[in-house]
Parts: C-alpha cells; sequence; structure tokens
C-alpha cells in the first residue's frame, strides 16, 4: 500500500471455483464487507468484481485510475468503493513461476498426500520384511 500511496489493501483467495476474502488491511469497512459477501464462485466474481477477475485470467496486474468512469467497472463495485471510500485501485496476483499462490497450495498438498502415502507403503512393507520368513509351519498345517 505504501508503494502505491494506498489507504486500504485486501487479499482474496482462489479454493478451488470459490473466491475467498482472505484479509484487509487499513479499512475496518472493507473487511466488514468482504466478510458478508464473500465466498462467491468465480463466476459470479467473475460479473462484480471485473478488474480483479481479469487479474486472476492474465496472472498480470490490473489497475483502475478512476472506478466512476472505468468502462469494467460494474454498478456494484462503484457502489462498493463508494461506501468504502476509494475510487482507484491496482489489482497484483500472488504468483511464483508464473503460477498463482493457490495453484502452487494445491500441488503442495497434493504432494503431501503422495508423501503420506508413500509412507504408509513403506510402513507396510518394512513390517512384511521383519516377519518369518519360514512359511514350511503353515504348509504343514501348524
Amino acid at each position: 500500500m505504501r508503494l502505491l500511496g494506498g489507504v486500504a489493501g485486501g487479499v482474496f483467495l482462489v479454493m478451488g471455483d470459490r473466491v475467498h476474502f482472505g484479509a484487509s488491511a487499513t479499512r475496518e469497512t472493507i473487511g466488514r464487507i468482504g466478510s458478508l459477501t464473500f465466498p462467491m464462485s468465480l463466476s459470479e466474481f467473475s460479473r462484480h468484481r471485473p478488474v480483479l477477475a481479469q487479474v486472476l485470467e492474465t496472472r498480470a496486474p490490473a489497475s483502475a485510475a478512476d472506478l466512476e468512469i472505468d468502462a469494467r467497472t460494474t454498478q456494484e463495485a462503484r457502489e462498493f468503493a463508494r461506501a468504502v471510500g476509494f475510487r482507484s485501485n491496482a489489482v497484483v496476483p500472488m504468483l511464483r513461476d508464473g503460477e498463482l499462490f493457490t495453484e502452487l497450495q494445491g500441488k503442495n498438498r497434493a504432494l503431501s498426500e503422495s508423501l503420506e502415502q508413500q509412507t504408509a507403503t513403506s510402513e507396510i512393507l518394512r513390517v512384511i520384511s521383519s516377519s518369518p520368513t519360514d512359511v514350511q509351519p503353515v504348509h504343514r498345517g501348524g
């Protein structure tokens, strides 16, 4: 916020096909309104927050110098901006190697699950390998 001279900031999280309001800074109103309107579907988010949706789609920063005249801004977004007290915004995606942070979280989750499976399989194999290997008593009937 300091870099852009902003008065407020927010973090949105994409989880599956839903957008969640993660956090806000400096404007209590943003947090209150955000917690009331989120989570919402990606399609609804795209309709009501087109500049933010553009960032999700292109993975590139976007801005609106004046939300009152910006063609991408919906009436609902204008009303939200008026209620909170801002006219412009800048949106920057959290990326690493071109991937959205939430995509990375999903990959990390999948890797963790795979590691848990491998660990469980390893433990089973360890128990099997430490079991007695003399099968003669089994074949003789005890």
